[in-house]
């Protein structure tokens, strides 16, 4: 009986022993935890006191401006070149169905994501309203049917200066072509001229802003 009770005691100090060992490690593990969560919450405050120590000015102005936001330009006049303002004066036409889609072409943006409704005719946005020559062709394969005006002028009455569809524009200072514009030559055909401005004014998004006073963003 004394021997059993002997080593009863050996087996209950050793497993005391293992158990103390097992919870002094997790207790040196937990402390360690502790210790780098405590450090990074250090770091992290000062990393955070010292980015909000420097202006705001400066961390929008360290990168390019792809994040929405845009250094301001200085403005000043005259605001357009000789060319540019040539190019408004002798393309008259080509500049009213600019400022048509601008004015009008949010009636006609794709806001349906179903693309169930019709989209409301938008007359306006016919090329031939103002002073266009266009095939039927080029009609029925470059121009939305809502885009095409039923009530057009009487043809009795003359037109000043009527554009063929195979014309070119030089559109410097008239419309900003986005990725067609790979080289500074700004001539493009009235249907990449149109391809542009539909797919700027008719896609996902509407843009009314023709109302407002002050147009500069």
């Amino acid at each position: 009986m004394k021997e059993l009770s002997y080593h009863s005691y050996r087996n209950f100090t050793k497993l005391k022993g293992i158990y103390h060992s097992r919870m002094s490690s997790m207790l040196l593990r937990a402390r360690r935890i502790r210790a780098n969560r405590f450090s990074f919450i250090l770091s992290t405050k000062t990393i955070l006191k010292r980015s909000y120590s420097v202006p705001n000015e400066d961390i929008l102005n360290s990168h390019p401006p792809v994040w929405g936001y845009q250094k301001p330009t200085k403005f000043g006049l005259p605001d357009y070149t000789p060319q540019q303002l040539y190019n408004r004066a002798s393309q008259a036409p080509l500049m009213r169905l600019i400022e048509s889609y601008r004015r009008h072409a949010h009636r006609s943006a794709s806001l349906d994501p179903l693309s169930l409704a019709p989209r409301p005719p938008v007359p306006a946005l016919d090329p031939r309203r103002y002073g266009f020559k266009l095939s039927s062709d080029f009609l029925s394969s470059k121009l939305p049917l809502n885009h095409q005006s039923s009530l057009l002028p009487d043809q009795s009455v003359p037109i000043i200066s009527e554009r063929d569809e195979s014309e070119i524009y030089n559109v410097d200072g008239l419309l900003g072509m986005g990725p067609l514009a790979q080289s500074n030559d700004h001539r493009f055909s009235l249907d990449q001229i149109i391809q542009r401005l539909q797919q700027v004014y008719c896609g996902r998004i509407a843009y009314e802003f023709m109302h407002l006073p002050v147009k500069q963003i």
